[in-house]
C-alpha cells in the first residue's frame, strides 16, 4: 500500500542567504530535473509513495512520486536519497491557515500550530491520504 509524506523543500543554509521561498522553488526545480531528493533521516519511503514539498512561508508547493528505495548519499548533511518522478508544482501553494487548519489531521500541526514545520527539516513525516489530498489541493 502506498504511503503519503510531507517534507521540507528548504535548504536551511541557502534559505538564510537568499530567502526561503525562492530557494524552495529553485531546489524543487533542480531536484525534479535531477530526479532525486535527499533527506537527513532514514525513513521507510518505498516506490509508489507520494511526497509533497513544504516551503516555509509559502505552503505546500509541489508533489512527486517516489521511484526507488532509499540509497546512501555521500553528502553528510543529507545522507539518504531516493529517486522521484512526476513532479508537479502547485500553481497556488496550499498554506496551513485559518481555512485549512480545521480540516487537517496532522498531529505535529495540532500539537504546535505556530512552529509545526520545524519537524520537517529533519525528516519526511508520514501523513494520511486525506491530508495529502488537502495539502496538494485535490480535496479543496
Amino acid at each position: 500500500m502506498d504511503k503519503y509524506w510531507i517534507l521540507s523543500a528548504n535548504d536551511s543554509v541557502a534559505s538564510r542567504v537568499v530567502g526561503t521561498g525562492k530557494v524552495a522553488i529553485d531546489l524543487i526545480e533542480m531536484r525534479c530535473q535531477e530526479g532525486k531528493w535527499y533527506i537527513k533521516t532514514k525513513k521507510n519511503l518505498t516506490p509508489g509513495d507520494l511526497v509533497c514539498f513544504y516551503a516555509v512561508r509559502k505552503g505546500v508547493v509541489a508533489e512527486a512520486k517516489v521511484d526507488s528505495e532509499l540509497f546512501k548519499n555521500s553528502n553528510s548533511g543529507h545522507p539518504w536519497g531516493f529517486a522521484i518522478s512526476g513532479c508537479k508544482k502547485l500553481h497556488i501553494p496550499i498554506k496551513l491557515g485559518k481555512d485549512t487548519r480545521p480540516l487537517v489531521s496532522l498531529d505535529m500541526y495540532k500539537d504546535n500550530p505556530s512552529n509545526w514545520q520545524v519537524n520537517l527539516h529533519n525528516s519526511p513525516t508520514e501523513i494520511s491520504k486525506h491530508d495529502f489530498d488537502l495539502l496538494t489541493g485535490k480535496a479543496l
